[in-house]
């Protein structure tokens, strides 16, 4: 890791993807879904900041990218899909945000990833307004780092209720530094009183499903305000949403350094008082168990996409000091492991590229890619820390990340 030719070195032989196919302005492909239609397992679809649309991927391995740095991010439509993918088939979506609505809007389609039994990665997406925004139903996989998503909030007439920002049912699913944001409920004006939504919860994890979170914000929405009047009689106030929802799981859920943030209670007013609502709890657990590892939030975030002789760089964040080992393998594998208290993304056989140490909770290790190779236009790593805490001498797993790495003419 200490030179770009080690990374080079290490990541073509094992690595190598297919075409890469480019959406945007000066690509071959207006848009995400023709960039698909047109795809074969192992392509990647390198997507101008910017460009997107909506798209659907159905049983095939890709690594769909959005060019340029995090500020410059793809945008996705109004939705997306994964799905049918088999074990030996993976997905990566890196880069990328939905179209944020303006009132009066409907909710957006609900973005799905559902009946892949290969592994998917979402990083660095922002996913906003859905109803729920993200649904995860029947996946063997699927890993979500550095994500934010959120609910949609209820408009008047063009929806009947707020949303969560996640619901997973009858999957294995891997959180690392993520924010889930339930919507807050709807009010009612009337003065006949009533009707005002309870707060939506960050999450919802149910149906024999696993989950663990690392680092993640669970974070419930206010219940929805109520105004009644003297005819209105006994009108109850809503409640906040809670932070995390489990239910119904066949296997103890595993959080590590995470915070849980429940909606406020909303409020009924009428002519004489103010009558609060309760809040919502932190973790609303039926029928299931979980299991508090202790220990910090990890950041790992790397600059990807790069090109053969671009400089780039891993960051590492957390709130202790620590000693980090750097590890890489050319497929992903999230396989959970409670002795380092969280979820291996690398496949097993990793790469060991180098080690970085912290005495004030941030470092990076820089790198420069090498050359590919003849015939190589781009190539994959997926990278995560084995990390070591100083001061307590406690092993855990940093975030994971993608490295898609490109010839220098693309």
């Amino acid at each position: 890791m200490h030179s770009g030719l080690f990374l080079a070195a290490l990541a073509v032989p094992v690595s190598a993807l297919g075409s890469v196919l480019k959406v945007g302005p000066s690509g071959s492909y207006a848009n995400i879904q023709a960039a698909v239609d047109a795809s074969v397992d192992g392509d990647v679809i390198l997507v101008a900041p910017g460009s997107g649309g909506s798209f659907v991927v159905d049983a095939k391995s890709l690594v769909i990218a959005a060019d340029g740095v995090s500020a410059s991010k793809g945008v996705l439509g109004n939705k997306f899909t994964i799905q049918n993918l088999g074990p030996a088939q993976s997905v990566v979506l890196r880069n990328f945000r939905n179209v944020a609505l303006t009132s009066p809007s409907p909710p957006n389609a609900n973005s799905r990833i559902q009946q892949c039994a290969g592994a998917v990665l979402l990083e660095d997406c922002e996913l906003v307004d859905g109803d729920p925004t993200l649904t995860i139903e029947q996946c063997a996989a699927v890993t979500l780092s550095n994500c934010r998503i959120t609910g949609w909030e209820y408009v008047p007439v063009l929806s009947t209720k707020s949303g969560p920002a996640l619901v997973v049912a009858q999957s294995a699913v891997h959180l690392y530094d993520c924010t889930l944001a339930g919507a807050d409920g709807k009010d009612n004006d009337s003065p006949q009183g009533g009707g005002a939504q309870d707060g939506q919860p960050g999450a919802v994890v149910s149906d024999a499903s696993f989950l663990f979170a690392g680092g993640v914000v669970f974070r419930g929405g206010a219940g929805g305000a109520t105004k009644a009047s003297q005819f209105s009689g006994f009108v109850p106030s809503s409640t906040g949403g809670a932070g995390l929802v489990l239910g119904n799981l066949s296997q103890t859920s595993a959080l590590r350094g995470c915070a849980f943030q429940p909606g406020a209670g909303g409020a009924t007013m009428d002519a004489w008082a103010v009558l609060p609502g309760s809040g919502g709890v932190r973790i609303d657990a039926t029928n299931a168990s979980y299991q508090d590892l202790g220990g910090n939030r990890v950041r790992l975030s790397a600059t990807s996409p790069l090109r053969e002789a671009q400089p780039g760089k891993l960051e590492f964040g957390s709130g202790s000091n620590y000693q980090a080992f750097v590890f890489a393998s050319a497929t992903q594998h999230p396989l959970f492991d409670l002795s380092w208290k969280g979820t291996w993304l690398p496949a097993p056989g990793l790469l060991y590229l180098g080690q970085v140490s912290s005495f004030k909770g941030y470092a990076t290790l820089p790198f420069t890619v090498g050359d590919l190779g003849s015939g190589v236009s781009s190539a994959s790593l997926y990278v995560q820390g084995a990390m070591i805490d100083i001061p307590t001498a406690t092993a855990t797993t940093t975030a994971p990340t993608h490295l898609l790495l490109l010839d220098a003419a693309l």
